[in-house]
């Protein structure tokens, strides 16, 4: 069976290696003249860059800084000063990338429980104990915004079917079969 060949760079020998002239010595002078060589072209750069800006000052120009003014994190006392999104008062905070003024207003639903008697678990309840018979989920989805459950969900047969798997749970609906709730 014909060797396969190897893939990638050929590799040298030993004697080659060693023949390549390079020292550690060597290797160190060569670094030292390389350093010379570019810190004196960066004192001729630093000498030019200062002649441009006295040019610069004498049209009138404001001439650039070599280095930027600022360091590394948050300026002196900055943590005294509410910031941007900091209302004044009891330390009530908006959301971020929220509008200012966008609280709760009069007209405008809120966020949070809804009132007693308006739960999903409430409008599930009362659908379960009208019906005589055992009933599925999307029925039960249907019957409950029949009923005037108000929501604006996409999924709510999911919510519906979590809301019953809890109800189960606590014994205030029982599980018929896969799909199938009684009151």
């Amino acid at each position: 069976m014909p060797r396969k060949k190897k893939r990638g760079r050929p590799r040298k020998s030993a004697a080659a290696r060693a023949s390549s002239g390079l020292t550690s010595s060597r290797l160190a002078a060569d670094l030292r003249a390389y350093h010379k060589d570019l810190s004196g072209r960066c004192d001729a750069l630093q000498q030019e860059l200062s002649a441009i800006a006295d040019a610069l000052g004498a049209l009138g120009g404001v001439a650039p800084s070599a280095s930027p003014k600022r360091g590394p994190g948050r300026p002196k006392g900055s943590g005294k000063r509410r910031g941007p999104g900091r209302p004044k008062g009891s330390g009530k905070r908006r959301g971020p990338g929220r509008p200012k003024g966008s609280g709760a207003k009069a007209g405008v639903a809120r966020r949070g429980p809804r009132p007693a008697g308006t739960s999903l678990k409430d409008h599930l309840e009362k659908a379960l104990k009208a019906s005589s018979k055992p009933i599925g989920v999307k029925d039960l989805t249907t019957k409950v915004v029949r009923g005037g459950y108000k929501t604006k969900s996409k999924n709510l047969p999911n919510q519906v079917s979590m809301a019953l798997s809890q109800m189960v749970k606590s014994r205030q609906a029982k599980k018929v079969s896969r799909g199938l709730y009684a009151g």
